[in-house]
């Protein structure tokens, strides 16, 4: 009888190993292709980045606000991969920033140079999505700063006298 129970406990064992590979391989594939759709949307936020910046500098302010509304619903759809991603990175005990290496292992070995390669396309992106609202930030700062000096170099505000 003791047999046999052993024979059980290193069935389930086995089970329990294949079922943990098995997440391990949907998990992989998951990140992956989370990954892709990040990669793809940021390619996307990109452009209309672009012309978020064009719009501002042809003054077409009808754009800019459509432009601005595109650019908010793919910023949210951004945050929710995002949060898919970090489910995976929490799965596999990654931490955001420290790369991929550390893990490696953990990754079908199919999946593993474009989980890598993916996610580094990713950083890149955001990076440059980054710089890009940088730029339209300070371009914004530096034209407001410059058009209130002007006015109030041209039309000095008036203090009013209270008579009592």
């Amino acid at each position: 009888m003791p047999f046999f129970s052993k024979v059980k406990n290193f069935e389930s064992d086995i089970e329990m190993r294949c079922i943990m590979f098995r997440t391990d391989i949907d998990y992989s594939e998951k990140l992956k292709n989370v990954l892709i759709l990040e990669d793809e949307l940021l390619s996307e936020i990109h452009n209309v980045q672009k012309m978020i910046r064009q719009s501002v500098n042809d003054r077409n302010w009808d754009d800019l606000q459509n432009y601005i509304f595109s650019f908010n619903e793919l910023s949210n759809k951004f945050v929710s991969f995002e949060e898919e991603r970090l489910e995976c990175f929490d799965y596999f005990g990654l931490v955001d920033g420290a790369g991929l290496s550390s893990s490696n292992n953990k990754f079908t070995h199919e999946a593993t140079g474009d989980i890598q390669e993916l996610y580094l396309s990713v950083k890149q992106k955001l990076l440059a999505s980054k710089i890009e609202n940088n730029a339209l930030n300070n371009y914004i700062k530096i034209t407001t700063e410059f058009l209130q000096g002007v006015f109030d170099n041209v039309i000095p505000q008036r203090k009013t006298s209270v008579y009592s």
